[in-house]
């Protein structure tokens, strides 16, 4: 829709909300292995192939599509606190001031990101601890989908009459739509191009490393 021009809007209200339905032991790890996949392949291909986001949602491309190659919990924090060790050990109180204002500072970003949800269910705040550790169990299930995208994996839908085919094979995503009238040649995305991607995002942090050492 995005690449085509059309113009879409975010519309924040409790009648347009759209629960989604969780699965359980096993299923739910397999269902979050299966949304980072699709999150990789289409979050990449919108950034990099597509590219109408960085100028017509700029903000989402930040907050939303972004974070696919930035937000890698146990990464990021292990090498903020490594860092703020290794520049501050030789000074034992500044060392313990500035760990515990980095830790506090972890928390609140965390905590933040979700002070809408606590607002309307304050209740959930005991969840709180729960959330950031989900977070860095996340950070594997997010790695582990990078590097599977080869995997086959072939699920139809019907939607209004329409039947939408998703075939995935080793080392390429074909999209095929199917219509009675009409058929559609498939869209094939090189999942080869998803590790170089995520490389290329890394490069801040690693040059961010090289320098502070």
């Amino acid at each position: 829709m995005v690449t085509h021009g059309i113009k879409t809007y975010f519309q924040s209200h409790p009648d347009a909300e759209v629960l989604t339905t969780l699965e359980e032991s096993s299923k739910f790890l397999k269902q979050c292995v299966r949304w980072s996949r699709s999150n990789w392949r289409s979050n990449l291909r919108s950034l990099f192939i597509d590219r109408a986001v960085w100028w017509r949602h700029p903000w989402s491309t930040y907050a939303v599509f972004l974070t696919t190659i930035s937000q890698l919990a146990l990464l990021t924090d292990t090498c903020l606190i490594w860092l703020c060790h290794t520049m501050t050990m030789s000074n034992p109180t500044l060392h313990t001031w500035w760990l515990g204002v980095l830790l506090i500072w972890m928390i609140f970003t965390k905590f933040i990101k979700l002070s809408g949800h606590y607002r309307r269910r304050p209740l959930d705040c005991l969840l709180f601890p729960v959330s950031a550790l989900f977070g860095y169990v996340h950070c594997f299930i997010k790695m582990y989908a990078l590097f599977s995208l080869h995997e086959v994996q072939v699920i139809f839908f019907s939607f209004s009459g329409r039947l939408l085919i998703f075939h995935r094979t080793r080392g390429e995503i074909a999209r095929l739509s199917v219509c009675p009238n009409q058929r559609q040649s498939p869209k094939v995305i090189s999942n080869c191009m998803a590790p170089i991607f995520v490389c290329l995002g890394a490069l801040p942090w690693i040059t961010c490393i090289l320098v502070l050492t």
